[in-house]
């Protein structure tokens, strides 16, 4: 499962969360199916390799926090 963590999805973070969750328990076969759980902002991080057990990718996903904003300051030049 891939989740986006961007600052772009930081008001909806919550609902991606119990989204993803629910999608785990709904589609996935008990010791049939694996899944992972990985993230992208700037850089993707893998939070769950791939398991048979749902409960770890479940587990794993309210972890995910959406990136801080940026500070567009450093990029601007000071008069």
């Amino acid at each position: 499962m891939l989740l986006d963590t961007s600052n772009s999805i930081r008001d909806r973070i919550k609902f991606e969360q119990d989204a993803s969750v629910n999608f785990l328990f709904s589609v996935l076969r008990h010791n049939k199916d694996e899944a992972f759980v990985m993230t992208f902002d700037d850089e993707p991080q893998i939070l769950q390799g791939f398991t048979a057990t749902r409960e770890r990718c479940a587990t794993r996903s309210p972890n995910a926090r959406a990136a801080a904003p940026r500070s567009t300051t450093r990029f601007m030049k000071r008069a």
